[in-house]
Protein backbone atom coordinates (compact mmCIF):
# COMPACT_ATOMS: atom_id res chain seq x y z
CA UNK A 1 0.00 0.00 0.00
CA UNK A 2 2.88 2.36 0.84
CA UNK A 3 4.41 1.76 -2.59
CA UNK A 4 1.12 2.55 -4.36
CA UNK A 5 0.78 5.82 -2.43
CA UNK A 6 4.41 6.71 -3.22
CA UNK A 7 3.84 6.02 -6.92
CA UNK A 8 0.73 8.21 -7.00
CA UNK A 9 2.50 11.05 -5.16
CA UNK A 10 5.42 10.87 -7.58
CA UNK A 11 3.05 10.99 -10.55
CA UNK A 12 1.11 13.98 -9.19
CA UNK A 13 4.25 15.98 -8.37
CA UNK A 14 5.34 15.79 -12.00
CA UNK A 15 2.06 17.06 -13.44
CA UNK A 16 2.90 20.76 -12.93
CA UNK A 17 6.24 21.83 -14.41
CA UNK A 18 7.54 25.29 -15.22
CA UNK A 19 8.83 25.74 -18.72
CA UNK A 20 11.49 28.04 -20.07
CA UNK A 21 11.77 28.74 -23.78
CA UNK A 22 14.86 27.55 -25.57
CA UNK A 23 17.25 29.98 -27.22
CA UNK A 24 16.51 28.83 -30.74
CA UNK A 25 12.75 28.53 -31.29
CA UNK A 26 13.03 28.87 -35.05
CA UNK A 27 13.64 25.14 -35.46
CA UNK A 28 10.43 23.21 -35.04
CA UNK A 29 12.06 20.20 -33.36
CA UNK A 30 13.54 22.15 -30.46
CA UNK A 31 11.10 22.07 -27.57
CA UNK A 32 10.54 24.37 -24.67
CA UNK A 33 13.22 23.44 -22.18
CA UNK A 34 11.86 22.40 -18.79
CA UNK A 35 13.76 22.21 -15.53
CA UNK A 36 11.62 19.30 -14.27
CA UNK A 37 10.60 16.52 -16.63
CA UNK A 38 8.81 13.23 -16.21
CA UNK A 39 9.38 10.05 -18.16
CA UNK A 40 6.89 7.20 -18.36
CA UNK A 41 8.40 4.12 -19.99
CA UNK A 42 7.35 0.54 -20.65
CA UNK A 43 9.28 -2.29 -22.19
CA UNK A 44 10.47 -5.84 -22.12
CA UNK A 45 13.72 -7.75 -22.26
CA UNK A 46 15.59 -10.77 -23.54
CA UNK A 47 17.09 -12.78 -20.71
CA UNK A 48 20.71 -14.00 -20.80
CA UNK A 49 20.54 -16.23 -17.72
CA UNK A 50 18.54 -18.89 -15.99
CA UNK A 51 15.73 -18.87 -15.17
CA UNK A 52 14.97 -17.31 -18.51
CA UNK A 53 12.01 -14.98 -18.05
CA UNK A 54 10.61 -12.35 -20.40
CA UNK A 55 9.69 -9.47 -18.09
CA UNK A 56 7.29 -6.58 -18.42
CA UNK A 57 8.87 -3.32 -17.22
CA UNK A 58 6.88 -0.19 -16.31
CA UNK A 59 8.75 2.82 -14.87
CA UNK A 60 8.05 6.45 -13.95
CA UNK A 61 11.06 8.75 -13.56
CA UNK A 62 11.28 12.38 -12.43
CA UNK A 63 14.33 14.27 -13.70
CA UNK A 64 15.81 17.69 -12.95
CA UNK A 65 17.73 19.33 -15.83
CA UNK A 66 21.15 20.21 -14.38
CA UNK A 67 22.32 21.74 -17.69
CA UNK A 68 21.51 21.54 -21.39
CA UNK A 69 22.87 17.99 -21.50
CA UNK A 70 22.79 16.58 -17.95
CA UNK A 71 19.72 15.48 -15.99
CA UNK A 72 19.41 13.60 -12.71
CA UNK A 73 16.49 12.30 -10.72
CA UNK A 74 14.62 9.44 -9.08
CA UNK A 75 12.43 6.72 -10.47
CA UNK A 76 9.98 4.08 -9.36
CA UNK A 77 8.34 1.25 -11.20
CA UNK A 78 7.14 -2.30 -11.45
CA UNK A 79 8.95 -5.23 -13.01
CA UNK A 80 7.03 -8.42 -13.63
CA UNK A 81 9.42 -11.40 -13.65
CA UNK A 82 8.36 -14.71 -12.13
CA UNK A 83 7.88 -12.49 -9.07
CA UNK A 84 6.67 -8.88 -8.94
CA UNK A 85 9.35 -6.44 -7.79
CA UNK A 86 9.23 -2.69 -7.49
CA UNK A 87 12.53 -0.84 -8.14
CA UNK A 88 13.31 2.53 -6.54
CA UNK A 89 16.37 4.05 -8.21
CA UNK A 90 18.51 7.08 -8.91
CA UNK A 91 18.79 8.04 -12.57
CA UNK A 92 21.32 10.16 -14.47
CA UNK A 93 21.17 11.03 -18.18
CA UNK A 94 23.52 12.68 -20.62
CA UNK A 95 22.46 14.05 -24.00
CA UNK A 96 24.98 13.26 -26.73
CA UNK A 97 25.41 16.36 -28.87
CA UNK A 98 23.07 19.27 -29.54
CA UNK A 99 19.30 18.97 -29.53
CA UNK A 100 18.17 17.75 -32.93
CA UNK A 101 15.13 16.04 -34.38
CA UNK A 102 16.55 12.67 -33.25
CA UNK A 103 18.60 13.35 -30.12
CA UNK A 104 20.75 10.50 -28.73
CA UNK A 105 21.24 10.06 -24.98
CA UNK A 106 22.80 7.67 -22.50
CA UNK A 107 21.24 6.79 -19.16
CA UNK A 108 22.26 4.98 -15.99
CA UNK A 109 19.85 3.92 -13.24
CA UNK A 110 20.95 2.19 -10.03
CA UNK A 111 18.85 1.32 -7.02
CA UNK A 112 17.09 -1.37 -5.00
CA UNK A 113 14.00 -3.41 -5.84
CA UNK A 114 11.41 -4.24 -3.21
CA UNK A 115 9.46 -7.48 -3.45
CA UNK A 116 5.67 -7.54 -3.28
CA UNK A 117 5.40 -10.98 -1.64
CA UNK A 118 6.42 -12.00 1.86
CA UNK A 119 8.57 -14.96 0.80
CA UNK A 120 10.58 -12.91 -1.70
CA UNK A 121 13.39 -10.45 -0.97
CA UNK A 122 14.31 -7.73 -3.43
CA UNK A 123 17.82 -6.78 -4.40
CA UNK A 124 20.13 -4.69 -6.54
CA UNK A 125 18.66 -3.02 -9.63
CA UNK A 126 20.81 -1.57 -12.44
CA UNK A 127 19.87 -0.40 -15.92
CA UNK A 128 22.33 1.21 -18.36
CA UNK A 129 20.99 2.20 -21.76
CA UNK A 130 21.43 4.28 -24.87
CA UNK A 131 18.53 5.75 -26.79
CA UNK A 132 16.96 8.34 -29.06
CA UNK A 133 14.43 11.08 -28.29
CA UNK A 134 12.02 12.40 -30.91
CA UNK A 135 9.75 15.43 -30.30
CA UNK A 136 6.03 14.85 -30.83
CA UNK A 137 4.98 18.46 -30.08
CA UNK A 138 6.01 21.30 -27.75
CA UNK A 139 5.20 19.30 -24.62
CA UNK A 140 6.00 15.66 -25.33
CA UNK A 141 8.95 13.65 -26.63
CA UNK A 142 8.97 10.01 -27.58
CA UNK A 143 12.03 8.02 -26.56
CA UNK A 144 13.28 4.59 -27.48
CA UNK A 145 16.13 2.98 -25.55
CA UNK A 146 18.15 -0.21 -25.71
CA UNK A 147 20.07 -1.29 -22.63
CA UNK A 148 21.37 -3.84 -20.18
CA UNK A 149 19.49 -4.56 -16.94
CA UNK A 150 20.51 -6.52 -13.86
CA UNK A 151 17.87 -7.42 -11.29
CA UNK A 152 18.84 -9.47 -8.24
CA UNK A 153 16.35 -11.07 -5.88
CA UNK A 154 15.93 -14.11 -3.68
CA UNK A 155 12.90 -16.21 -2.85
CA UNK A 156 11.99 -19.00 -0.49
CA UNK A 157 11.43 -22.29 -2.31
CA UNK A 158 9.86 -25.49 -1.00
CA UNK A 159 10.62 -29.04 -2.04
CA UNK A 160 8.61 -31.97 -0.74
CA UNK A 161 8.90 -35.68 -1.37
CA UNK A 162 7.93 -38.84 0.53
CA UNK A 163 10.79 -38.52 3.02
CA UNK A 164 11.69 -34.85 3.34
CA UNK A 165 10.15 -31.41 3.44
CA UNK A 166 12.76 -28.73 2.64
CA UNK A 167 12.74 -24.95 2.40
CA UNK A 168 15.68 -23.06 0.95
CA UNK A 169 16.60 -19.63 -0.41
CA UNK A 170 17.00 -19.38 -4.16
CA UNK A 171 19.14 -16.45 -5.30
CA UNK A 172 18.25 -15.11 -8.74
CA UNK A 173 20.07 -12.63 -10.97
CA UNK A 174 18.20 -11.59 -14.09
CA UNK A 175 20.64 -10.31 -16.75
CA UNK A 176 18.89 -9.05 -19.82
CA UNK A 177 18.90 -6.86 -22.89
CA UNK A 178 16.01 -4.40 -22.55
CA UNK A 179 13.99 -2.43 -25.08
CA UNK A 180 11.87 0.43 -23.72
CA UNK A 181 9.49 2.92 -25.28
CA UNK A 182 8.86 6.05 -23.26
CA UNK A 183 7.05 9.36 -23.19
CA UNK A 184 8.92 12.37 -21.85
CA UNK A 185 6.62 15.15 -20.59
Amino acid sequence: MKQLIFTLLLAFTMLKVNAQTSENESKKYILKEKRLVGVFSAGTGISFGKPSVTPLLVHLTGLYQLSDRWAAGMGYGFSFYEELVSPLYGDIRFQLGKTRKFTPFIESAVGYSFAMKKKVNGGLFMNHSIGLRYPLNNQFKLQLSLGYELQKLERLKKQTDNYFHKEFKEKLAHNMLTLKLGLLF
